[in-house]
C-alpha cells in the first residue's frame, strides 16, 4: 500500500540555527517550527503536541530512514494493531578507513532487540499510536539524555505492546573522534544522574559500576564480533573503559553541585 497523506514536522532546538531558505520549496507537508527550551525531548514534544495524524514516527536529524521505512511502519502498525513499533538503527562508517572510535560505536551501538526485549527504543526509530501521549505523559524534558527509554518503560508498565521488525530499518553515523563519544557518555551519565538523584544509594552504585572494569564487557565483545582480532579487541575494551571513566566522574561532578548546561 502507498501512503500520501502524511505530514513531517522538523522541531529546530538551536536557537541560532537558520532554517534552510528551499525547504518550503518541496512538494511535502513540512511544517518547520523552533523549541526555544534547550533538549531534545522538549523539541520532541513540541512536535507531539503539533501532529494532525493518529501515528507519530520518530526519527533523528542525524539519521536516514530507509526510504519504505514509513510505509512498513503503517503497515504494521495498521495491521497488527500494535501500540508502538521499532527496528534496528544500523550504524556506518561516513570514512572509508573507520577509525579506532567508528569500531567501538560498530560494536557498542544501538541494541533495539536488547531494547525491545526491555520495553524500550531509541527515538531514532520509534512508531507510535498518538493516543498514548494522552494516556501515559509527555517525554520528560527535565531529562537531556533517556528520556526515551524513561517514557517507553512507562508505557510498557501501564501495559502498552511494543513490537520489533527487522525490516524497519533507520541508519545512522558512527562517531568517528574521541570527543564526541566523550560528549555523548557525559550526556548519557548526566540522564542517568536527573532520574535517580534523589536515591543516593543507586548514585553510588552507578559510580561504581563504571569505575570497576567489567568483564561483562570482554564478553560482550567476543559475542558480538568473534572475528575481530585481538589487538584491535583490547583497545576497543580499553576505550570502553576510560569512557565509563568519563560517566563516573560526569556524576560525580553532578553530585557535588556541576550544573548540567548540556543543549
Amino acid at each position: 500500500m502507498i501512503y500520501d497523506n502524511f505530514e513531517i514536522i522538523i522541531v529546530n532546538n538551536d536557537p541560532n540555527d537558520c532554517i534552510p531558505p528551499k525547504i518550503h520549496e518541496f512538494p511535502l507537508n513540512i511544517s518547520v517550527m523552533r523549541e526555544t527550551k534547550p533538549g531534545s525531548y522538549a523539541a520532541r514534544n513540541k512536535g507531539v503536541k503539533h501532529a494532525k495524524g493518529r501515528i507519530l514516527a520518530f526519527t533523528d536529524s542525524d539519521c536516514i530512514p530507509d526510504v519504505h521505512w514509513l510505509a512498513k511502519a503503517l503497515d504494521q502498525m495498521n495491521s497488527l494493531n500494535h501500540d508502538r513499533i521499532t527496528g534496528p538503527v544500523k550504524l556506518y562508517f561516513e570514512s572509508l578507513k573507520p577509525s579506532l572510535y567508528d569500531q567501538y560505536e560498530l560494536i557498542f551501538g544501538f541494541d533495539q532487540i536488547e531494547n525491545v526485549k526491555n520495553g524500550s527504543s531509541v527515538t531514532a526509530n520509534l512508531i507510535v499510536r498518538k493516543d498514548l501521549f494522552d494516556q501515559v505523559g509527555l517525554f520528560n524534558e527535565n531529562l537531556k539524555s533517556g528520556g526515551d527509554h524513561e517514557w517507553n518503560l512507562r508505557a510498557t508498565k501501564m501495559g502498552f505492546n511494543i513490537g520489533y521488525y527487522p525490516d524497519l530499518v533507520v541508519r545512522h553515523p558512527t562517531r568517528s573522534n574521541y570527543s564526541a563519544l566523550r560528549k555523548k557518555a557525559k550526556r548519557i551519565a548526566g540522564g542517568k544522574y536527573a532520574q535517580i538523584k534523589k536515591d543516593k544509594k543507586a548514585i553510588v552504585k552507578m559510580i561504581l559500576r563504571d569505575i570497576i572494569p567489567s568483564i561483562h564487557n570482554w564478553n560482550y565483545l567476543q559475542k558480538k564480533d568473534p572475528s575481530t582480532t585481538f589487538a584491535l579487541k583490547s583497545r576497543i575494551f580499553f576505550l570502553k573503559y576510560i569512557l565509563s571513566i568519563e560517566r563516573a566522574m560526569e556524576v560525580i561532578l553532578l553530585l557535588l553541585g556541576k550544573q548540567d548546561s548540556r543543549q
